[in-house]
């Protein structure tokens, strides 16, 4: 499929010129507008010879810059079709741009997203050698080899395209080297308020003129999505440097979550780990949603009790968590001390080892673990922060591995009493209360949460918790805190 892709994006721009000259005189015919915009779009494309100036004669005629640009959505089908980007786009479509120019440039792409995160998605290291600097008549896809995919989060996703002739000094020219933002751009430090000042300062935002001509036709037949051009009017040379286009895609809820609003965090859950696998290369499409119950010992033996109780120094205790599809599930403990620890997966474990598989039951720490989980002599709040994510998290492997210590070094080493290495009051500096909020807040929007009381005997109901995530989207996160009060 990427091959096909690849294939087009040639086609495409060794066609360019050709199609830009078609779709400029269907264009001229619909508005005077448009003919003139259109006119002073593609004139600078074809590239005619400048005749020679006598001596004295008037400056040499400005080509006004401007840049073109369409959107291809690709769908949880893997149908892939140009859309109009005043569409509503859903948790889990995966979109890409295109983008041309009419003269040699510098082109950038800045995201903003509903989170508010800024970042950088042109210049790409994998497009183009990670430089900015782009060709007239040639069409350059963004991102490059993947797609740029709406999350579990619903709200406004801004976009800010910039084509400059020379170099912006507010924006980097080269790709960072360091890891992608889960978006795709790269994790490069910028102002975009200092970015708007030196637009006002190249540029007049009235100068700036936008037409719209149809897409390609890519299955036949007349096609209603429009590709979007911006040009600059001006004629005066120091004027006539820049131009820029500000895209807001909607980003609402996916069809899943629309119709599971009023369902409860339990129903979610169950339609979740009753639906059957996807074909490959399919979006699961359904409630991703984890269950936890609090087990604790008596009379050797674990039986489940109700989490949002009282526990006291020396009771021992589990956590159980059953998952409603296949995924990576991760556990951090918050101790009173404000100590974080990873709890699954467990230090001593192979690395990468959290993989758990769709009605699937784990208990932490498992009968087979070296250490147990005991209240000690220190009352307070005891937290545990869960994660449980459809596709791995480089995010939380780098926090994990920052506490990765082994459990028994850890956590209670006796009933009564917890014994914690020196050294490991300085390996865990980087995982702070500050920095776990920061990631509840990022993933724990959108998360349903319900206490149910389920029968544990003829006699009794113990409460067992339901998190879901009702999005259905292909990089859906279930993410919840867990507070046990220690007396």
């Amino acid at each position: 499929m990427f091959l096909k892709i690849f294939k087009i994006v040639v086609a495409l721009s060794i066609a360019f010129r050709c199609f830009g000259q078609e779709a400029g005189d269907k264009k001229a015919s619909s508005s005077d507008v448009n003919v003139d915009l259109s006119k002073i779009f593609y004139e600078p494309t074809l590239d005619k010879k400048q005749p020679v100036q006598p001596a004295k004669s008037t400056p040499a005629k400005i080509f006004h810059l401007g840049l073109k640009y369409r959107a291809t959505l690709c769908t949880q089908q893997c149908d892939i079709q140009d859309v109009n980007t005043s569409r509503e786009f859903h948790s889990g479509d995966r979109i890409r741009f295109y983008f041309s120019a009419n003269a040699d440039g510098y082109l950038y792409v800045l995201h903003k997203g509903s989170s508010g995160d800024e970042n950088l998605l042109f210049p790409n290291s994998g497009l183009n050698g990670g430089n900015n600097k782009i060709r007239k008549n040639v069409i350059y896809p963004v991102p490059p080899d993947t797609w740029f995919v709406f999350d579990q989060n619903p709200g406004e996703e801004h976009l800010k395209v910039i084509l400059s002739r020379h170099p912006l000094e507010s924006l980097p020219q080269q790709a960072s080297s360091e890891a992608s933002t889960p978006l795709g751009g790269k994790e490069q430090r910028f102002s975009l308020a200092q970015v708007d000042q030196e637009l006002s300062r190249k540029v007049n935002a009235r100068d700036l003129g936008l037409f719209t001509e149809p897409s390609p036709v890519t299955k036949g037949g007349a096609s209603s999505v429009q590709s979007t051009i911006v040009v600059n009017t001006n004629s005066s040379e120091d004027k006539n440097q820049v131009v820029y286009k500000d895209i807001v895609l909607r980003h609402t809820s996916s069809a899943t979550a629309v119709q599971s609003k009023d369902m409860s965090a339990r129903d979610l859950y169950l339609e979740g780990s009753q639906k059957t696998a996807e074909p490959l290369g399919e979006a699961p499409a359904a409630p991703l949603g984890l269950s936890y119950s609090v087990l604790k010992q008596q009379n050797g033996q674990f039986v489940k009790v109700d989490p949002q109780g009282n526990f006291h120094s020396g009771d021992v205790i589990r956590l159980r968590i059953e998952v409603n599809d296949s995924g990576f599930l991760y556990v951090i403990h918050r101790d009173p001390d404000g100590i974080w620890n990873p709890l699954f997966p467990p230090g001593n474990a192979a690395e990468g080892n959290n993989a758990v598989k769709k009605n699937e039951t784990y208990e932490i720490p498992g009968a087979g673990d070296r250490y147990r989980w005991v209240f000690d002599s220190q009352p307070g709040i005891e937290k545990l922060f869960i994660v449980l994510s459809r596709q791995r998290q480089s995010s939380f492997d780098v926090l994990l591995k920052s506490v990765n210590k082994r459990p028994d070094e850890r956590l209670a080493k006796s009933d009564t009493s917890r014994k914690r290495p020196d050294a490991d009051k300085g390996s865990i500096e980087m995982v702070s209360d500050a920095l776990v909020a920061q990631m509840d807040e990022k993933y724990s929007r959108g998360i349903k949460m319900e206490f149910v009381e389920e029968k544990e005997s003829a006699t009794s109901s113990v409460p067992v918790a339901y998190a879901v995530n009702p999005s259905g989207a292909p990089d859906s996160i279930v993410v919840t805190e867990v507070s046990l009060t220690h007396k």
